[in-house]
């Protein structure tokens, strides 16, 4: 799980627009962080930023049939293989 501090730091320069972080919400860092009253919602949304940005070089660089895998489930070090589709 990420760290709840930058979500909650970019969240403070939104008060103005009447955005009000739940800090329980905000500590568990998954679905609605901020409070029900806000006139704002905010959300977090699990991604992995790392792959999606692999995967979209891995097209702009035409390397059509390759998959990423992560060694270890770590998501690191990412590494391109044949996808099965490929070798049929």
């Amino acid at each position: 799980m990420r760290s709840s501090g930058p979500w909650r730091r970019i969240c403070e320069r939104l008060g103005w627009a009447d955005l009000t972080l739940q800090p329980d919400r905000n500590a568990s860092g998954r679905g609605r962080i901020s409070t029900d009253d806000s006139r704002l919602a905010a959300y977090v949304i699990a991604t992995d930023e790392e792959r999606l940005i692999a995967r979209e070089a891995a097209r702009l660089l035409g390397w059509a049939g390759l998959v990423l895998e992560a060694e270890g489930g770590s998501g690191f070090p990412l590494a391109f293989t044949k996808s099965s589709e490929e070798e049929a």
